[in-house]
């Protein structure tokens, strides 16, 4: 049984011969006490049965059970005593924590660590069932984990017979982890216990609840009925193959599960040591399911994979739920790549984008003004462009990207003449990553990349049947796995299947409609950059296919598909990627001759060059120069976002990634005022390792006098060029000191009506910093200006 705070309740002398020393816990059962038994001179643990059985023979015949198991994860039961008043078991006396904490993000373990404590506790699950033994109420709080991982289950079969008031199939135990069979009073099986394991096992992953609601009832809808979210939709780290395994305990219907503990528990046990793989292409859903999982690791061992995975998915976990979401959010992972910020920043700057007025210097500016999704599909362009274009294959990849890019320019600007009620930037993504199968083939599988286009030739099959000639599955199919690892959202996962329908029906969703405009999309570019034999025939056939989605005629789309080559073009050389040597645009653009590019007008003008100096060595005047024009213009933007009324948190994210960029700091952090705790804690920030500063990076006002507490207390800003000088010993915080390392600091108080609602703290940790008079002065005016817009809200 865990340890946990004693509980202010009166202890008694005695309870049968045992004698209880402190309250472990108290739950709706009755009371757990740690309790010595002198007769076997070992402490136990005590639980009282404040809920009577209804039938006493029952609990006891139940108990007799229990008590034959004999696991190393399973917490033994010595005796039960059903005369006393109250009746009590007696357990093993087990130290440990129930993994409560885990769940609801207390506690956050390492994947690779839940997954292993999860392994051992199917292990006992597998060694109870073998021995018909159901548990019938696996929750967090009856698994205990000591601090060496070794979890302990408690209460095998107990808790279900105290409330057992209606017959074998009621239904008892806690909704949030009790299967959907059960919810609907069908007998429970093993299968049931798996499920709540599953649903323990998402839990521990994400650390939070995973059916949550107002009330019971509320939640046994959403167990029988909502869909469940896989697990790398909540937290980063999370790989398909994890995701695959939870969401298969996670079936509604109990035959789609593990039908074994030990099946769940190999997989998970493969997940973590997995077996060298050998692939037979198949054209079964298991077959395609084994060759994909195959491929994937297969990229997971080049060193490139995992960067760009994880890059593109945080970019799509910061906007896929926008009502929590946060520009500060995007913003922190777009700074992580400064190649990634100064071209994005040159995009939202482009005569493309240009039409707001003034330069933008801030990528919190730029989601404010575009909006959160319109910059994540220029980032996820931007990442695409980058990481293709360098490889042996470099010009069949150049292709595929322009393909794809030019797909997502022609959906955008359908979207907007034809289908204003869909998200435009929605349609330029799921158009740009439809072909995503392909492009990642050509890349990390170039040998069989090159054996699929010979079969294609020898054979004059389509693609989708060479490709599961070679790889035992389709591009499509490939594509969207890989789509899932990186979180890409299932309205464009849906977006990256293939409409394969004689005749496209108009959706009748959103969704629907992005996929059907998506898959248009790539047709059409697909044939522009293709034989130009009977192209205007074969452009004729997909528009007649798809006449209710698209109204256009075959003159109104070539003019489109001019206009998108002219914007791809533009987009690539902003970017610093040259198309001349990629024939699909050049192609694309004779077969469109025919009509004139009056569309496209306004799109050939030569791109910026690139600012700044060329790779060389920064000067002190450059460097002087950069800043206060950055710091100018940030100003600026913050003007006119609190004219605007931008909310707060906006201005916030604004001011710190100006001082992140302009100054060069190793970490900028806002601490917010929290009057309950009486701390200030970080809210956001930027710079290395800023997720986890944000949990632990917290000021205590107290008595003694530091760079803090003179900003929270007299609102005094600080500036220490050099941390080490004896001067400043007193004054900066040894937890400050432990936790960042700095060279260098500033500290700037936010005072509003004279209280200080927060601080500003930035750093600098590899060097000290190198910062003139009218370089802090502009600083200082930057935080006062923010200290302005907070006073107007």
């Amino acid at each position: 049984m865990a340890v946990s705070t004693s509980l202010a309740l009166a202890l008694p002398t005695a309870m049968g011969r045992f004698q209880p020393r402190s309250v472990l816990g108290q739950g709706g059962q009755g009371i757990v006490y740690l309790a010595y038994d002198p007769q076997l001179d070992r402490e136990v643990a005590l639980k009282t049965l404040t809920v009577r059985a209804r039938d006493p023979q029952k609990l006891l015949n139940e108990a007799r059970n229990v008590a034959r198991l004999e696991h190393p994860n399973i917490v033994g039961l010595f005796e039960i005593e059903l005369k006393h008043e109250p009746p009590y078991l007696v357990y093993q006396y087990a130290p440990g924590r129930p993994l409560t904490a885990v769940c609801n993000g207390q506690e956050i373990l390492p994947i690779k660590r839940a997954v292993t404590v999860m392994i051992a506790v199917l292990d006992a699950i597998y060694y109870a069932h073998q021995r018909q033994i159901l548990h019938r109420d696996l929750t967090p709080a009856n698994i205990l984990l000591d601090n060496a991982d070794h979890p302990r289950i408690l209460d095998f079969g107990i808790s279900i017979v105290l409330n057992d008031e209606t017959g074998a199939h009621a239904i008892a135990g806690t909704p949030n982890y009790l299967a959907p069979e059960v919810l609907a009073n069908q007998p429970p099986g093993p299968q049931a216990d798996l499920y709540s394991l599953s649903v323990v096992l998402h839990e521990m992953l994400c650390g939070r609840r995973l059916f949550q609601a107002e009330n019971p009832m509320a939640v046994i809808y959403k167990v029988i009925n909502e869909r469940v979210l896989p697990p790398s939709m909540s937290r980063d780290g999370i790989d398909t193959a994890l995701d695959k395994i939870v969401m298969r305990g996670l079936e509604k219907d109990p035959q789609r599960r593990f039908q074994s503990a030990a099946a769940m528990r190999d997989a998970l046990q493969e997940y973590l040591q997995p077996h060298t793989e050998v692939v037979v292409a198949g054209s079964s859903e298991n077959d395609v399911t084994g060759t994909i999982s195959f491929l994937q690791r297969r990229m997971s061992r080049k060193p490139d994979f995992p960067a760009v995975s994880r890059h593109i998915a945080e970019l799509n976990q910061k906007t896929d739920a926008a009502a929590q979401s946060h520009v500060n959010d995007l913003a922190a992972v777009i700074l992580k790549d400064f190649a990634l910020t100064t071209k994005l920043l040159k995009i939202v700057n482009s005569a493309v984008h240009g039409q707001y007025g003034g330069s933008i210097s801030t990528v919190s500016r730029a989601v404010v003004i575009l909006g959160l999704e319109q910059v994540r599909a220029l980032a996820l362009g931007i990442i695409i462009f980058e990481h293709l274009k360098s490889s042996d294959q470099a010009n069949l990849l150049k292709d595929a990207a322009c393909s794809s890019f030019l797909s997502a320019m022609l959906a955008r600007s359908i979207c907007a003449t034809e289908q204003p009620q869909i998200n435009a930037e929605e349609a330029f993504v799921g158009a740009m990553f439809h072909r995503l199968g392909r492009h990642l083939a050509i890349y990390y599988f170039p040998n069989e990349y090159g054996e699929v286009l010979a079969v294609i030739a020898s054979k004059g099959v389509d693609e989708d049947v060479a490709a599961r000639e070679i790889f035992g599955a389709d591009f499509a199919e490939f594509g969207v796995a890989i789509g899932r690892e990186w979180r890409l959202p299932e309205r464009l996962i849906q977006a990256m299947r293939p409409q394969r329908q004689p005749q496209i029906k108009a959706g009748k969703t959103p969704e629907q409609l992005v996929a059907q405009l998506s898959a248009f999309s790539n047709e059409i570019a697909e044939i522009a950059a293709g034989d130009a034999r009977d192209m205007e025939q074969r452009l004729s056939a997909v528009l007649e296919r798809y006449r209710e989605c698209v109204t256009s005629d075959i003159k109104t789309l070539k003019a489109a598909v001019l206009e998108a080559v002219n914007a791809t073009r533009e987009f690539a050389g902003l970017i610093g990627v040259n198309l001349d040597s990629s024939p699909v645009l050049g192609k694309v653009k004779r077969a469109m001759a025919a009509v004139a590019a009056s569309g496209g007008a306004g799109f050939d003008s030569a791109p910026p060059t690139d600012e700044g100096n060329n790779g060389a060595a920064e000067t002190q005047e450059q460097r002087g120069s950069r800043r206060h024009l950055f710091l100018t213009n940030a100003i600026s933007e913050l003007t006119t976002a609190i004219i605007e009324r931008a909310s707060l948190n906006d201005l916030f994210a604004m001011v710190l990634e100006a001082l992140y960029r302009s100054m060069d700091f190793t970490h900028v952090l806002f601490l917010l005022r929290d009057p309950a705790r009486k701390t200030y804690a970080t809210r956001f920030g930027f710079g290395a390792d800023v997720e986890e500063l944000k949990s632990r990076f917290e000021y205590r006002p107290e008595d003694r006098e530091d760079i803090f507490q003179q900003a929270v207390q007299k609102g005094r800003n600080a500036v220490i060029i050099d941390t080490d000088d004896e001067r400043y010993s007193l004054s900066i915080p040894d937890w400050c000191r432990e936790m960042t390392r700095p060279r260098s600091i500033l500290v700037f108080a936010v005072i509003v009506n004279k209280v200080c609602v927060g601080v500003i703290y930035a750093d600098t940790c590899t060097e000290q910093l190198c910062v003139n008079a009218q370089e802090l002065q502009l600083l200082n005016t930057l935080v006062k200006q923010l200290t302005l817009g907070v006073h107007q809200r």
